[in-house]
């Protein structure tokens, strides 16, 4: 199945992720949704590091390791540079990603316990 980074990298999808694999579902559902959660974690591995070279690309460095500010946060070579990272920023976030394993009914799920916040997290791992 397709999808864009942007959905499958939020925390709360990652969390939602993991509550459906804790549910007593179908042992089908569960080999289908083990694959999905796989699947994006490979996902997740290849963005963490690219994000990483992204950051070294406009941010301050301290040696090899990118220069923090009093926050925790980065520190950005200049405003262009900081402008520039966000373009770069939003068009990764809209990578399609190919995901494998199947999408899932509403009815597969309907004695899973999501939340909202968590269904709208997961709406391109859920058939309508």
């Amino acid at each position: 199945m397709k999808t864009t980074l942007s959905q499958i990298i939020s925390p709360v999808c990652q969390e939602a992720l993991g509550q459906l694999l804790t549910q007593p579902v179908p042992f089908k559902l569960r080999l289908n949704l083990a694959k999905v959660q796989k699947a994006v974690a490979t996902e997740m591995e290849t963005f963490d590091a690219t994000k990483i070279e992204i950051l070294k690309k406009y941010c301050k460095m301290d040696g090899e390791e990118l220069k923090t500010n009093k926050d925790g946060g980065v520190t950005f070579k200049s405003k262009k540079a900081e402008e520039d990272f966000i373009k770069e920023w939003n068009e990764a976030l809209q990578v399609e990603v190919t995901i494998d394993g199947e999408q899932v009914t509403e009815s597969d799920i309907e004695n899973v316990e999501l939340s909202v916040v968590q269904g709208v997290a997961l709406s391109w791992l859920i058939k309508e």
